[in-house]
C-alpha cells in the first residue's frame, strides 16, 4: 500500500512498478498452488510441468524485486511515508518465494502417487486448497489496501487449515492401520495435505509480517 508523497514522477512510477510487479509474483505463486491440486482434483498430472517452470520464474522475480528494493533505499528515492511500503514489499516476496517452494513440493509428491491418491480424500483436498488460496489471496489484498482488521482475519482463518489437515492426517493414520501395505502411499499423502497447511501458514506470516510493517511507531517515554 503506498502513501502519498512528495516524490518525482520517475520515482513515484518505480515504486508503483514495483508493486505491480510484486502482486503479479503473488498472482503466480497462487496459480502454482491451484496447478498442482488440480493434478489430482482434474487427473491432469501434467501440470507439473507448469508448477515446475513458474518455480524458476517466481525465485528470479524475487530476486528482481529486492534488488530494485535495496537500490531504491540506497539511493534515497522515496519519503519516510514509503518505507511500510518498501518492508512489507521485502516481507511479501521472501514469503511468496517460500510458498512457491511449498507449492513444488505439493505438485512433486502428487506426481510421486502416480494417481493413487485417495478418491475418498479428494473431498479434503480440494476444501484445505480452497481454504489455503483464500488465505493466500487474502494476504496479497493486505499488501495494497491494507487494513487490521484484515490482517486478524486472516490469523484466524488460518485456524481452519489447521483443523482440516489435522482431519485429513486422522483419517490416513486410520487407513494406514487397516491397510499397512499401503502405508507409504498413505504417508505421501500425509505429506500433500501438510505441504498445503505450509501454504496457509506463509500466508498467515504474510500478514503478521505486514500488520508489523504498517503498525504506527510507539514514541518511547
Amino acid at each position: 500500500m503506498m502513501a502519498q508523497s512528495e516524490l518525482q514522477p520517475h520515482e513515484l512510477d518505480a515504486l508503483r512498478l514495483l508493486e505491480a510487479d510484486a502482486i503479479r509474483m503473488g498472482s503466480l505463486v497462487l496459480q502454482m498452488v491451484s496447478l498442482a491440486t488440480r493434478m489430482v482434483l482434474d487427473d491432469q498430472e501434467s501440470l507439473v510441468d507448469k508448477v515446475m517452470a513458474w518455480e524458476i520464474e517466481v525465485d528470479s522475480a524475487e530476486r528482481n524485486i529486492v534488488e530494485r528494493v535495496l537500490q531504491t533505499l540506497a539511493s534515497n528515492g522515496f519519503s519516510q511515508y514509503d518505507l511500510p511500503f518498501l518492508s512489507a514489499t521485502l516481507c511479501l516476496v521472501n514469503e511468496l518465494e517460500k510458498i512457491g517452494d511449498e507449492a513444488t513440493k505439493l505438485a512433486s509428491r502428487l506426481q510421486k502417487l502416480q494417481g493413487e491418491f485417495p478418491y475418498e480424500m479428494h473431498d479434503l483436498l480440494r476444501e484445505m486448497s480452497t481454504l489455503a488460496q483464500g488465505n493466500l489471496r487474502e494476504s496479497l489484498r493486505l499488501y495494497s489496501q491494507y487494513s487490521q482488521e484484515a490482517a486478524r482475519g486472516v490469523v484466524d482463518r488460518d485456524d481452519a487449515v489447521d483443523l482440516a489437515f489435522k482431519t485429513s492426517r486422522n483419517l490416513l493414520v486410520g487407513m494406514m492401520r487397516d491397510d499397512p501395505e499401503r502405508s507409504r502411499q498413505f504417508l505421501r499423502c500425509i505429506e500433500v495435505f501438510h505441504a498445503l497447511e505450509h501454504v496457509s501458514d506463509r500466508a498467515t506470516d504474510i500478514a503478521k509480517r505486514i500488520e508489523t510493517c504498517y503498525r504506527p511507531f510507539v514514541k518511547l517515554s
